[in-house]
C-alpha cells in the first residue's frame, strides 16, 4: 500500500511537507517509522534514541492507540 505522510514541526524540516511510502498491506506504524528512518538519517536521529526506542517528544494524541504517534498523519 502507498501511505502519504504529512509531517509537522521538526519532521517537516527533515522530510518536507509530505512524503509517500510504499509498504506491504500488513505494515504497522512502527514499520512506517522504520522505513522513513531508513531513507533519512536525520529523521532516524530526530525520531529514535540510539537504543532504537522512539524519542519522548514524538508524542501520540491522547485519544489514539499507543501505536499511533502524533508526529504525522497518514492516509492510504
Amino acid at each position: 500500500m502507498r501511505i502519504k505522510v504529512l509531517a509537522f514541526a521538526t519532521f517537516r524540516e527533515i522530510l518536507g511537507k509530505e512524503r509517500e511510502v510504499d509498504l506491504p498491506g500488513s505494515a504497522s506504524v512502527k514499520e512506517l517509522l522504520e522505513a522513513l528512518a531508513a531513507t533519512s538519517p536525520r529523521f532516524k536521529e530526530a525520531a529514535f534514541e540510539p537504543s532504537g526506542a522512539l524519542r519522548d517528544y514524538v508524542l501520540r494524541r491522547p485519544s489514539s492507540p499507543p501505536e499511533l504517534y502524533g508526529i504525522m498523519f497518514c492516509s492510504w
